[in-house]
Order: C-alpha cells, then structure tokens, then sequence
C-alpha cells in the first residue's frame, strides 16, 4: 500500500533539488569571476594617487595629494573614505586592502544584481528556474576582470549599481513608497564617481514620477532631501576646502570639452576584440525584448520603469565617455556602462521567451578564452590604450624598494628632481628656490601615484598632467604637434619653459639642458634666449593676481574666513584657464602695466 505521505515528500525532495541547483547556477559565475578577478590583480598607476591620499589623510595632513595644497586630486570621495576607514582597522598593507576591496565590492554589486534583477524577473515568472545571463558579460571579459583590483573605484562602481537595482526592485516588486535610507542610496552617484550624478538624478526621478499620484508635496520632498543631502554637503565643502566646483582631475583631463574622434577610436578599442557588439545584441533580444513585453502584459509599470532607466543610464553613460575622448586605459571608462546594461538582466527565466539568451553561452566561452585586446608591439593596436598585463601590486615589484638604486638616491640628493620618461631616470635641477610652486624635496613626476606613494607623505610630487596641480590643470589643451595624438586625459603636458620658471628663482638663467624634454608639447619647443625670455614671461605671470588668488585659496590656513572666500570665489578658480604660451598668457593676465609686478624685467632682456 502506497504511504500517503509520499506525494508530499517528493514534492518536498523536487523543490529541495531546485534550490539547490538554483543556488549552484547563480554562484559558479560569481566563483569563476573572483578566480579570474583574483589571478588578475594589479594597481594602476593612477590607483596608487589614491593610496598616497590615503596615506596623507592617515598621516593626518588631510585629503590632499601634497602637504600644504589643499588639491582634490581623486575623483571618488567615498571610495578615498573608505580606503582610509578600512586602512585603519583592517592590519594589511594597504596595497591589498585596495585590491581585496575592489574584487569583493565587484562580487557584491553582481550579487546584488542577481537578487535585484531576480525581483523583477518573479514579476511574470514567479516559479520559473533563473538562469545566469547578463553576468556572464562580465565574467567572460578580460578587460572586466583587470579593472575589478586596480586600485580605483571601479568595484565601488559595480556595488553601487548593484545596489541601487535591488533597492529599485524591490520597490518595484512591493509597490511601497521609498523608504529615506533606499533615497540616500540612490542618490551617492555624485560621490562615488562625478558623471554618476547623471544616474542618481534618473533613478531619483523614475521614483517621483511612478509614486507621483499616491505621494503628496511632503513625501516628494523628504525623498529630495534625503537622495541630495550629503552630496550637497560634500558640495559646499568640496567649495570651501579646495576652493574649486569639480575634482581637480576634471580639470586636467577637460571633462566638459568634446573629442568625440578619440572616444570612437576607444569604444571600438574595448568592443571589437570581445565582440561585444553581438553579446550586447543577444542581450538585447534574449534578455530585454521578452522581459519588456512581459512586463508590459503584466502591467508592472514600476519594473518597467526601473528596466529602461537602467537601460537609459548605461547608453547615456556610454555616450558622455565617448563625448570626452575616453581615457588612455583600455576600456577602463567604459566598463560601467557595461554593468549597468547588463544587471537588469543579469539573469532570466528559463522560459520560451527567452530561448534566445542560450546564444550567449557560446559567445561567453570563445570570450573567455580567446578574444583579446592586442597588446603593446601588435601592430593592430591604437597607441593611445594600454592594456597593462602585469600583476603587480606592492610598489617593490616595480623597483621602488627601500634598498633600491632609485630610492637611495633619490633619499640621499633630497632636492628637487624631474622624471625624465626613461624608465626610472631622474634628473636633478639645481638650484631650486622653495617657494609656493614647488618644494624639496620633490619630484616633477608624469607617473604620480607609484612615485608619489613610494617616496611618502613628505615628498612633493608636481604633476606634469595637472591631474594634481591646480595650475597644470588649468592650461588650455592645444592642438597636438605631433603626427602622434596625446592620450586622451593626458592632454596637457607641463612646457618645460613654466617648469623652468616654477623651480629657478626669478634672477637666475635656467639652463635648458639641465631640464628633461617635453613629448608632443602644448607649445613649440624654443631654445637659447628664446627659452630665456618664454620663462621670464612666465615668472611674471606666476604672479598675477588670479594665479596668486589661486594658490592663496589652496595653502593659507584654512579657518572660517578662508572658508568663505574659498566658497564664493569657487566658480570664479573653476573657470580659470591659462594659455600654455607664456607671452599669451602674459597679455591674457598682465597687459596692464605693473599688474603682475613686472616692472623689474624687460621681456627681450633674456634674463
């Protein structure tokens, strides 16, 4: 006789092994994606500026690049915090606590997409078995797999957007209004990245607009002020400390000009050698048409909201990184465009509908295995992007050891030195005049963050980029020189005649030679007393009144005076351009006669 309870307990043993395989088909690809995130570690240059501000901010002199310039020269305020919070009660290097941090914030924000897009998915497939779908972009592409360490706040990125789709779908998913803690989230984009302020204010508006007819002018307004109130408080002291409306690097690298040629060439560098073209295609038709039409007869309007403004965000984000040329690392500024198109399809139901998506598979295997970048030597490849192969984390696998030729000369001669782009040779300019342009020791440096962080706190690094300069960063870009084109955030390489004029004092005759040659110059390279009278052109500049205002925001003594001035005369500095040719800019700023204190030279005098 058959037990009665058996139907029941096979029931139970049917939705046990569906459990357990749903858990084992949404976790292998977060495994293969920390195994391969975890082989490929490394810190970029650029990842390492970062440390050296944390380093500076636990040394206690602030969050700034040098010792007595108050100089924004990150572009992520949370992920500086929290390096800086974690350095303090995590007991391992620092170097790892970046790396660990990126690749585990990368596992969480895929986590949270899973769950988030899950939500929205048991919207019209409520018993459905979910499958891995979009994440499998992300665990398939080599770029993707270097940039989830690096040092940067790239995994800051993929968390935060991981986080935001599960919050949004779970209000979708419920129908409730948004509590105030899910708004505060919603609205860090402006801290986590500028440009993501773009998705703070989409996704802000995506849940006005779907609570509109049940919320009143009160509840509006408290989700407002809870989304904007600590970007807007970091605003005013962004304004008040640094004395500038942007980062400084925003500056540098002319993020509100257009180079839409040098964007295309950089999309393509990223999409054509993964093929992304045909996985963002079968996303398309395997993950997002059926979920749209499904979600459209099942009259879910906020999931069908929370879908497209993803979608929306990722395309925008994409097209402002091709607006501002990209960056010089491969693909770097466009991977979170890439999260953000996949997460809300990070996984679909194994349904009909959604046959299609099986054509990812094949496309994830042949990326994971064989399609790559072409490297450095290759003659396929644009130089402009670098693909760094490396796995390099602690600054003495690059020779930056205590014990090192470099770093003992470089303790032993602690005066003022310029990088001579030749491997790690540095050349030695003498004398120097410790003014409020440079000090001693210190560096004239184009690799910034693994120099400036080898040496420490107490070394002063002049960023020939101006990505840590508020003068560098401050000069207009001018057409390239050369038949090659600067790299694309790297525009504005320091003229060695302001250089000259920044470390010599005002009465002596720098000799050219002793300073290292500039490649593709903002300016014309001049020599003999052409090179004397272009510096002492400079020299009169560096005393303008605007220059002067300039660096007395960034290094008087910061009380509630200063505060103010900083605060109101913030937009005034952000607007302040220098043209790299020193006589220009001496008409542009000192055309009146003893406006820049320049009646003790002549400029023909040549010295």
């Amino acid at each position: 006789m058959q037990n009665p309870s058996w139907p029941g307990q096979m029931r139970d043993h049917i939705v046990r092994n569906k459990s357990l395989l749903q858990v084992a088909l949404l976790t292998v690809p977060l495994v293969i994606f920390a195994v391969l995130a975890w082989q490929n570690r490394w810190i970029a240059d650029d990842g390492f500026i970062f440390l050296r501000i944390v380093d500076q901010i636990t040394s206690g002199n602030g969050p700034v690049f040098n010792i007595g310039e108050r100089v924004e020269a990150f572009s992520s305020v949370i992920w500086v915090a929290l390096l800086a919070a974690a350095d303090l009660v995590i007991p391992l290097r620092l170097e790892w606590i970046a790396v660990l941090l990126g690749i585990g914030l990368c596992i969480f924000g895929l986590l949270m997409a899973i769950l988030g897009a899950g939500k929205l998915v048991r919207l019209y497939q409520p018993r459905a078995l979910l499958v891995p779908f979009g994440i499998l972009v992300p665990v398939s592409t080599l770029a993707v797999w270097r940039f989830a360490s690096s040092g940067m706040e790239t995994g800051l990125v993929v968390g935060w957007l991981g986080a935001c789709l599960l919050v949004l779908g779970s209000w979708a998913s419920r129908e409730t209004r948004l509590t105030a803690a899910s708004a505060v989230l919603l609205g860090l984009g402006w801290l986590i990245r500028p440009e993501l302020a773009l998705f703070s204010a989409l996704f802000i508006a995506t849940v006005l607009l779907a609570q509109w007819r049940e919320d009143h002018w009160q509840g509006r307004l408290g989700t407002l002020v809870a989304a904007g109130l600590l970007p807007v408080l970091y605003q005013i002291f962004r304004m008040g400390y640094y004395g500038s409306l942007v980062p400084n690097p925003a500056l540098a690298k002319d993020a509100d000009q257009r180079y839409w040629n040098d964007g295309w060439l950089y999309l393509l560098d990223f999409a054509n050698p993964y093929w992304l073209w045909l996985a963002l295609a079968i996303i398309l038709v395997g993950g997002y048409l059926p979920m749209l039409i499904s979600l459209w007869r099942h009259q879910a309007s906020r999931a069908l909201l929370v879908v497209t403004v993803f979608l929306v965000c990722g395309l925008l984000h994409a097209i402002y990184i091709i607006n501002v040329g990209g960056d010089w690392l491969h693909a770097r500024l466009l991977i979170p465009a890439v999260y953000t198109l996949i997460m809300p399809v990070a996984v679909v139901p194994m349904t009909k509908a959604h046959a299609a998506a099986a054509l990812l598979i094949p496309w994830a295997l042949a990326c994971a295995l064989f399609l790559r970048p072409p490297q450095a030597g290759d003659p396929r490849i644009f130089d402009r992007f670098v693909l760094p192969m490396h796995s390099h984390v602690l600054p003495e696998s690059r020779g930056w050891r205590e014990d090192s030729g470099i770093m003992r000369r470089l303790n032993n001669e602690r005066g003022f030195h310029a990088d001579a782009g030749l491997g790690m040779r540095f050349v030695r300019i003498e004398p120097v005049q410790p003014g409020p342009f440079v000090r001693v020791p210190g560096i004239a440096a184009r690799a910034l963050g693994l120099q400036g962080y080898s040496l420490g706190p107490d070394w002063y690094l002049l960023d020939t980029f101006g990505l840590a300069h508020p003068l560098v960063a401050r000069f207009e870009t001018t057409p390239t020189l050369h038949w090659q084109p600067r790299r694309p955030g790297h525009k504005k390489p320091l003229p060695t005649v302001w250089l000259a004029a920044m470390v010599s004092p005002v009465d002596s005759r720098p000799r050219q030679e002793n300073f290292p040659s500039v490649f593709n110059p903002l300016i014309p390279h001049v020599e003999d007393d052409q090179f004397q009278v272009q510096i002492n052109y400079a020299r009169v500049v560096l005393n303008a009144p605007e220059i002067k205002e300039l660096y007395t925001a960034i290094t008087e003594p910061l009380d509630l005076q200063r505060f103010i001035k900083n605060l109101t005369g913030a937009y005034a500095r952000t607007k302040l351009t220098i043209p790299p040719d020193p006589q220009q800019a001496h008409e542009k700023f000192c055309s009146e006669p003893g406006r820049c204190n320049d009646l003790w030279w002549h400029p023909d005098s040549g010295g």
